[in-house]
């Protein structure tokens, strides 16, 4: 749902006319992504529990700056 209350979706019927979906952030104006943008993000990032729970305290607290802590 965004703001102004509309329903958006996106779905894939198992790749039949290529991609849909790529790693990583969107431009904002366009809707798409590049290369560069997709290798960069293209990983799996083991994260925990603890780890989670340990960042939103710090957010919470303001200790974050620009998603880092």
């Amino acid at each position: 749902m965004d703001a102004g209350g509309q329903l958006h979706q996106a779905a894939m019927t198992y790749r039949q006319t290529g991609l849909d979906y790529w790693p990583g952030p969107l431009d904002t104006i366009t809707g798409t992504t590049d290369t560069a943008t997709v290798i960069a993000y293209n990983k799996v990032w083991k994260v925990d529990r603890l780890k989670i729970e340990e960042f939103q305290t710090m957010f919470a607290n303001g200790s974050v700056q620009n998603g880092k802590l």
